[in-house]
């Protein structure tokens, strides 16, 4: 049996979009001269996963041409994207150094007068399509889903750059009700207030859902007028003009005057080098660790690394009984490093505690040997805590009988890799440290109990390196630095014992209550449907804005409120 051959891939890349999520999601990212690269962070972390996860053999950017791509649609519909502020100047001060960056990726960026991103990626995904081509777009403009098809799928950025949605035309049938192909009509009919594009007044998602599920497409539901519910058909008959003109304003012009170039587009353009190179010259340093495989391969070793690994690892001591823990004596220092180990959740059954004041000599209590009473009365420690998830170590704490003797937390190196870059994937210590120190050894969260005890000197080494590192970076980053200190570190303490107490709930009441604001809910409902003279969805901007000011006449005048 002969298998299918696997079509080429080919990924188009809503470059403004991404520039946007990244620039919003770090603001203040700078580098240490003052030099705002949080846009081009955000883009340069999705083009990394674009290669790391979808392995394109081809890769373009399109992007808004400033003040021309909307001229047509404007014309239209003057209108459109009305109320919709200019990015800030630094915004500006950063696409010079996003070319730059495309140039190392060696992707081409496409940009048209009277044509935006969206109208050039559906025109080369079109021309994929006919190539045999599979076709992956990333963007965070759902106007994209119109485009799916047996070779074109979306990828719709929802939060920051972290959380991507991928859309098929399974995907899209599941979550809308609907074919793929119908996304435009719904569109024509709801609306999108984002764009300001109008739809038809008073007429919701929900209804327009419904109306295309019984005839199927914008044109249908007005063949089928005489069909519909009288308060429905009214609606439509009086938006007519405005779902038409909608539809128009809504569609991808896929007929955007750009040619698909396999040569331009090709992949393998892509230079590693020049791209690490970028990376450490914007001071993205994270990233440049975090280089995917087939690039690692292209690049010579001594520019993937960046110095020598920092895992220095120390003594390791084993407390297994009273005796033993009765006679250890910590010397004084500046902070602890710990790590722990618990078999149930919220730090029940404990397994394993690691304790070392300066990395080198450590001792690994195995609390499975240790009475609780003993090392609640041994356990005097007062310096701030260095560690990896500490809340989760404080409430191992807690479950020993410490519960009025935490001390204060000095780095959580899971929220310092955090704070650093809010963008990266990496959560688990393995990751971190793997990323960070170029740390190559067996994931410690597939440890049992005597695996943690036995890689105790690396944990410990590993948290070391990732505190130094993130302190030096967060001196850097003031605002960020003030941050951890004023608010992360001392809310731990008083998270983890929150968790562990739980709160109280007089259901009871809760659920009187609920009955007194149903019934309140009620009453203000038929006061709101008497003042409208008909019943809607409250919850609805639309439909509210419809009852306001067109059956009310509800609005402002020149002279003040009519």
């Amino acid at each position: 049996m002969i298998e299918a051959k696997q079509p080429k891939r080919f990924v188009i890349i809503d470059g403004k979009s991404v520039f946007y999520r990244g620039y919003f999601a770090l603001p203040n990212l700078s580098t240490k001269d003052g030099i705002p690269t949080g846009g081009v962070f955000g883009f340069a972390s999705m083009a990394l996963e674009v290669i790391r996860k979808l392995k394109p053999d081809y890769v373009a950017v399109a992007w808004d041409k400033p003040k021309t791509n909307i001229r047509k649609r404007l014309k239209m519909y003057p209108e459109y994207k009305a109320g919709r502020k200019p990015p800030p100047p630094d915004f500006y001060e950063q696409i010079p150094i996003l070319h730059e960056l495309l140039q190392a990726f060696g992707w081409p960026l496409y940009e048209l007068d009277d044509y935006e991103a969206d109208d050039i990626m559906g025109a080369l995904a079109l021309q994929a399509q006919e190539k045999g081509i599979e076709t992956l777009l990333v963007t965070s403009d759902l106007d994209a889903l119109q485009l799916i098809g047996p070779l074109t799928k979306i990828f719709v950025l929802k939060t920051g750059i972290s959380h991507i949605e991928l859309y098929s035309s399974e995907s899209f049938k599941a979550k809308y009700g609907l074919d793929a192909t119908q996304f435009l009509d719904l569109k024509a009919i709801k609306g999108d207030s984002s764009d300001n594009i109008p739809g038809v007044p008073g007429i919701g998602e929900k209804g327009a859902t419904e109306l295309l599920q019984k005839y199927k497409t914008l044109d249908g539901v007005y063949d089928n007028l005489a069909l519909v519910k009288d308060q429905l058909r009214k609606k439509l008959e009086a938006g007519k003009e405005l779902a038409y003109l909608s539809k128009k304003l809504g569609a991808i012009w896929t007929d955007a005057p750009i040619k698909l170039d396999l040569k331009e587009v090709d992949g393998s353009k892509l230079k590693p080098d020049k791209v690490v190179e970028m990376l450490n010259k914007l001071e993205f340093r994270s990233l440049a660790k975090q280089l995917p495989e087939v690039m690692q391969s292209a690049i010579s070793d001594h520019q993937i690394s960046t110095g020598s690994s920092p895992l220095n690892p120390g003594k390791n001591i084993i407390i297994d009984n009273d005796q033993k823990l009765s006679e250890l004596r910590l010397p004084n220092s500046e902070h602890v490093y710990i790590h722990s180990r618990a078999a149930g959740k919220q730090g029940n059954d404990p397994q394993v505690l690691i304790i070392s004041t300066d990395g080198q000599t450590l001792y690994t209590l195995d609390l499975t040997k240790i009475s609780k009473e003993k090392f609640s009365s041994w356990w005097t420690i007062k310096t701030p805590l260095v560690g990896y998830d500490l809340k989760s170590t404080l409430k191992v704490l807690i479950n020993l009988g410490c519960y009025s003797e935490l001390p204060p937390v000095g780095h959580d190196v899971l929220i310092g890799a955090y704070l650093l870059n809010s963008l990266r994937r990496e959560q688990t210590l393995s990751e971190l440290a793997q990323a960070d120190l170029n740390y190559e050894g067996s994931p410690f969260e597939d440890f049992s109990p005597d695996e943690v005890t036995l890689h105790a000197p690396d944990i410990i080494a590993v948290l070391k390196g990732l505190y130094a590192q993130q302190s030096r970076d967060l001196i850097k980053i003031p605002t960020h630095d003030k941050l951890a200190k004023d608010i992360e570190w001392p809310v731990i303490p008083v998270l983890a014992q929150m968790e562990h107490v739980g709160i109280k709930l007089d259901t009871a009441y809760l659920q009187k209550m609920s009955v007194e604001v149903d019934d309140m809910i009620s009453d203000l409902e038929q006061q709101i449907y008497g003042h409208a003279g008909e019943e809607f969805n409250i919850g609805s901007p639309v439909q509210l804005a419809n009852i306001l000011f067109s059956n009310l006449h509800l609005g402002l005048s020149t002279t003040g409120v009519k």
